[in-house]
């Protein structure tokens, strides 16, 4: 047992070594941003319909203002379409830290606990340990190896969703830097957040010019009762290279560009009446759903503020846990020395302590991925943000902190 335990550690710690110095380079939030802005389909629509929607403003200048509330649309669906793409790009790069932390503390952990396990079994050879401590330490070791496998699988999960937004998986992800400061709303005040939302909220913005282009349909239609030509454009690109359980032998990509016009011509004395109501009717229901949207906006809003101040807290309480566990370690560390402490209640510490260590690395990716969704409801998720966020990171990951291993010519 003692053979098979060495050479597990050996191959831990050489892994770890590996991976270290296999990172040349970090890839960081805003280039993993760059790339998934050049292949995410709804994002790429978006931008096709609002570049046609600036060429039909131009083709029927004479009918500007109507012509401008749709430009007006196509915009305001670009940008919610680039803000959601923000959102889920940070989301999954973020998601991915956590889960590169957590395996990172989870093989920290087990190297302890493999230490551990070695100094127990020489002890219990030297005539100074028990079999009942070498059986617990055991215990704590398999239960760090199980933890580790799940922490590996969890990060496996979370780099795919990262390749399959990005196309490619970075070599290695700039981490959260220790020393970076969380971001704290400004002002503190819910209601500030929740009315901005309410009118800055980048879905509000686009009910509110579908609201205006309504507007405009029931004036034109108001005006005009003889027939009518329309333009009718529209460009697509697809893309596919299967899937990561079935990938394709051959990326498929395919475009396609339509031009049309539209002839309307009424053939009946109340046609342009229908036509009316039916303008009228778009634009009692476009109201309507404005007021739904802002709603939904406040109320993101101000769940995600509360999000923002709660993970704060946790973040700053679980911080003090963890330098509390590693005081707490180090007391029983000297306590084992002394004879006054069991080396049970050492493997409990060393628990703890990367419990803690991995509790407030997820509390500090959680306190930062709600500061997002807060700046998303209030339309405030930006190229300017992403550049923010992006100074937070800085190189390769820290090492995690080590627990304290007692040898067995102090321990008794």
């Amino acid at each position: 047992m003692k053979t098979s335990v060495l050479k597990i550690a050996s191959v831990l710690l050489a892994v770890a070594c590996l991976a270290s110095a296999g990172a040349a380079h970090a890839d960081n939030l805003m280039a993993v941003w760059r790339a998934a802005q050049v292949r995410d389909p709804a994002f790429l629509a978006a931008r096709q319909t609002m570049q046609l929607a600036q060429q039909r403003a131009t083709l029927f200048a004479s009918n500007s203002e109507q012509a401008q509330a749709h430009l007006q649309v196509a915009r305001e669906r670009f940008r919610l379409a680039e803000q959601e793409l923000t959102l889920r790009v940070a989301r999954s790069y973020f998601d991915t830290l956590s889960a590169r932390e957590g395996a990172d503390l989870a093989l920290a952990q087990l190297n302890a606990m493999a230490q551990q396990l070695r100094t127990v079994q020489r002890g219990t050879e030297m005539g100074v340990g028990s079999e009942a401590e070498v059986r617990e330490a055991r215990v704590r070791f398999d239960a760090a190896r199980a933890q580790r496998v799940a922490a590996m699988r969890e990060l496996e999960l979370r780099s795919a969703e990262l390749e399959k937004i990005a196309g490619r998986m970075p070599e290695q992800l700039d981490g959260l830097r220790m020393d970076a400061a969380l971001w704290s709303p400004e002002p503190a005040d819910p209601v500030f957040w929740t009315s901005l939302a309410s009118e800055s909220n980048p879905r509000v913005r686009l009910h509110k010019a579908s609201l205006e282009a309504a507007v405009q349909e029931v004036e034109h239609q108001r005006d005009n009762g003889s027939p009518s030509v329309d333009i009718t454009a529209n460009r697509s690109r697809i893309f596919s290279d299967g899937s990561l359980s079935t990938p394709a032998e051959m990326a498929v990509r395919a475009r396609s560009a339509q031009l049309g016009f539209v002839l309307t011509v009424p053939l009946e004395d109340n046609a342009p009446e229908s036509r009316l109501r039916e303008a009228q009717a778009l634009q009692e229901r476009s109201e309507a759903e404005l007021a739904v949207v802002r709603g939904q906006a406040a109320a993101q809003a101000e769940q995600a503020f509360s999000g923002v101040v709660q993970g704060l807290a946790r973040s700053q309480a679980l911080s003090d846990a963890a330098r509390a566990g590693r005081r707490t370690l180090e007391g029983l560390q000297a306590g084992l020395r002394a004879g006054a402490r069991l080396r049970t209640d050492v493997l409990a510490a060393v628990q703890q302590f990367y419990s803690a260590e991995r509790d407030w690395f997820k509390a500090r990716i959680e306190a930062v991925v709600q500061g997002l969704q807060l700046k998303a409801a209030a339309g405030r998720l930006d190229e300017a943000e992403m550049a923010r966020l992006n100074a937070m990171l800085g190189g390769l990951p820290a090492a995690p902190a080590a627990a304290p291993v007692v040898s067995n010519a102090t321990a008794h």
